[in-house]
């Protein structure tokens, strides 16, 4: 099991909002001023942007290719 969290951290994800199965916080591959627009799962790591409407996989914030997608 992926320690999420640790992972998030260490890339720089600092302020996550605790949201049940999910943390909330700000995406780092793009400027916003809203703290919980970005999703990200406890579990797997799978992310979802809700101002972009687009998810992926924790692979995907790891390695900055969030914001290609766009």
């Amino acid at each position: 099991m992926i320690d999420v969290k640790t992972i998030l951290q260490n890339i720089g994800y600092q302020n996550l909002k605790d949201f049940g199965g999910w943390y909330r916080t700000r995406p780092l591959y793009r400027a916003s001023d809203n703290d919980t627009v970005l999703a990200i799962n406890k579990t797997n790591g799978y992310w979802y942007d809700y101002k972009l409407c687009r998810g992926g996989n924790l692979s995907e914030l790891e390695i900055g290719r969030a914001s290609c997608r766009e």
